[in-house]
């Protein structure tokens, strides 16, 4: 993804650089410095976007519903290995799938994670966005069931 294409999507997303880092929960000076002048955009938020829109797709429905099933609202200041390995299979996600969605390499995961280093913030973010994707496709199919009876 160039630089272009990223200000396009969150120009088409309503998100400024700055909402974009806080709903993932990354560094804004990491993205300003780094991103597209020494490292491409991350993988990582190249999905997240992509969640997001699907996510923002169904904004009215997930009103509704959001008392309901939806959101867990869970915002946490640390994330441990236990918590993520939860995470993953209460979204019946396996670390490798987890791995290609976010373009990383499974073996940085196993051996820094919660061991070396804490398990990034943007981690817990993008599984809960995940979540919701995976909510609002499975109330797009009943929505769709409830139209075709």
């Amino acid at each position: 993804m160039t630089k272009q294409e990223f200000n396009e999507a969150l120009k088409a997303l309503n998100l400024t650089k700055k909402e974009f880092c806080e709903k993932l929960r990354v560094n804004y000076t990491s993205l300003v410095s780094s991103w597209f002048r020494v490292v491409p955009i991350p993988q990582y938020a190249i999905s997240w976007l992509e969640l997001y829109k699907t996510a923002q797709k169904y904004e009215q429905v997930a009103e509704i519903f959001k008392k309901e099933f939806i959101f867990k609202g869970q915002e946490s200041t640390s994330f441990t290995r236990k918590e993520f390995e939860a995470r993953l299979q209460e979204l019946k996600l396996t670390r490798i799938e987890f791995c290609k969605k976010v373009g990383m390499n499974e073996n940085s995961i196993l051996a820094n994670w919660d061991r070396q280093s804490p398990i990034p913030l943007w981690v817990e973010a993008w599984l809960n966005t995940y979540e919701n994707t995976e909510n609002f496709k499975k109330l797009e199919i009943l929505f769709e069931g409830f139209i075709k009876t």
